[in-house]
């Protein structure tokens, strides 16, 4: 018994040592805590400040449609926040944003032009006054001496398919003395002809899904793309974070 008293006595029992994994995971869960609970700080903090719009869809100012997949509602008279603060939108009989004082189709005398685009166009960032629709239509009333009516036809995510389309439609109602089309290269260039789309609204999510593949694009498609739809719905911080960071893109 002495002996092994002595034994004992000359070695320091020391509590056990956690692993390294086992310290790496407390540290890795609290780092994933903080985040979180500053993400949702920020998130309310955003909500009340400076709310944002949030993707959703518009009944009252796109409508499905059997040609052009969805195009603006006639007569809507509605606001957005795209971020930068209330925007009003308002649209004419034929589903054009009204920028400028118009004429009714078919009514000639006045020089009159036709605008195709997207949401270059369509311009739901800006107040009606300062679309470029706008403006064009008040320089050439200035510059001509006569009031000249310039027709919005932009739509959010239309393609060059959509403009021939818009295009045909319009001439067979109106007259016009020019045609502008503004052209985007990031995703107007089309590789396919379509004289139709199917009817929906433009906003479409995506759903979460197991890759087919092992490729960048089915990950972004089957996981980037339901994560960036979700926040878009649901997550005004995440649309504050898209829309700053598209700026010193643009630029």
């Amino acid at each position: 018994m002495a002996g092994i008293t002595n034994i004992v006595a000359g070695h320091t029992l020391a509590p056990p040592r956690k692993s390294k994994f086992r310290m790496f995971a407390a540290n890795a869960a609290l780092l994933l805590g903080t985040m979180i609970v500053t993400l949702l700080l920020a998130e309310v903090a955003v909500r009340f400040v400076l709310p944002q719009q949030l993707i959703v869809p518009r009944p009252e100012l796109y409508k499905a449609d059997g040609t052009f997949g969805w195009r603006h509602v006639a007569n809507a008279d509605t606001t957005i926040n795209t971020g930068e603060g209330l925007v009003q939108m308002k649209t004419d009989e034929r589903g054009y944003r009204i920028t400028a004082p118009s004429l009714a189709p078919g009514v000639v005398g006045s020089p009159r032009v036709l605008m195709l685009g997207d949401s270059f166009l369509e311009a739901t960032a800006v107040q009606s006054e300062q679309v470029v629709s706008g403006e064009l239509a008040r320089k050439l009333t200035t510059a001509l001496g006569s009031p000249a009516v310039v027709d919005n036809t932009g739509v959010g995510g239309w393609d060059p398919n959509h403009y021939l389309l818009e295009a045909k439609r319009a001439l067979v109602a109106s007259p016009y003395d020019l045609g502008i089309v503004l052209l985007y290269v990031g995703n107007d260039i089309v590789t396919t002809i379509a004289d139709s789309y199917p009817a929906r609204q433009p906003s479409q999510p995506h759903n979460f899904r197991l890759p087919r593949a092992v490729s960048s694009k089915e990950l972004v498609d089957a996981i980037l793309y339901p994560i960036n739809d979700t926040l878009e719905t649901r997550s005004h911080l995440f649309q504050l974070a898209k829309n700053n960071i598209q700026v010193p893109i643009g630029k």
